[in-house]
């Protein structure tokens, strides 16, 4: 399954208007422009002020294409869309604002824990996927088997350990106070304090 482009950093002179709650399930073919401006607008949002209105430029239109290629690849995998889901997870994003910027970790244990993508896979089947997308049935998560949210201690890696991995499509949450450093090497790690270059494009 393919994961979210890295997408980068350039100078815009402006933060965009504050996207307003969704209401109700997101077709499936509004999902990518749905996605794509409330992801670019947290984090355009949370580094407007301390960046100097340093900006996601092209972040739109690579998120979009990027969701399509999660949609091909849930349909060759058989997986079925669930709108109501994405509504949770943006809404929740939003609502959480620079707290979880990403969205995939927009995922505690709140109610936003579902799959955008889901299958049919029971718990404690193997599976691939993640915390948004997996072949699992709806109300479980795949890491490395399907598990209900938050039973995993995967939910609150501790500094230095391993949060995410390509190889082995494992994607867990650091605890609080830490962020996943994807880009890097995969490793929960503090915020960067003032003065010190951005981790994840947040401090």
């Amino acid at each position: 399954m393919q994961r979210f482009a890295i997408v980068s950093l350039l100078f815009l002179w402006a933060c965009n208007p504050k996207p307003k709650p969704l209401d109700g399930p997101v077709a499936e073919g509004d999902a990518a422009e749905e996605v794509a401006e409330r992801l670019c607008y947290a984090w355009e949002d949370c580094n407007c002020g301390e960046l100097a209105g340093v900006s996601l430029a092209g972040c739109e239109t690579g998120m979009e294409f990027s969701w399509e290629a999660r949609k091909e690849d849930a349909k060759e995998d058989g997986l079925i869309y669930d709108g109501a889901c994405l509504t949770k997870r943006l809404n929740a994003m939003l609502d959480r604002g620079c707290e979880q910027a990403q969205l995939g970790q927009s995922v505690f244990c709140g109610e936003e824990n579902c799959l955008i993508y889901h299958g049919t896979k029971k718990e404690g089947e193997e599976c691939d996927g993640g915390v948004s997308t997996a072949d699992c049935e709806q109300g479980l998560i795949c890491l490395g088997t399907c598990q209900k949210p938050c039973a995993n201690t995967g939910f609150d890696i501790a500094e230095g350990e391993v949060c995410f991995d390509q190889e082995i499509d494992f994607y867990g949450l650091c605890a609080e106070g830490l962020l996943c450093d994807q880009i890097g090497d995969g490793t929960c790690k503090s915020l960067p304090g003032d003065g010190e270059p951005c981790l994840n494009a947040q401090c």
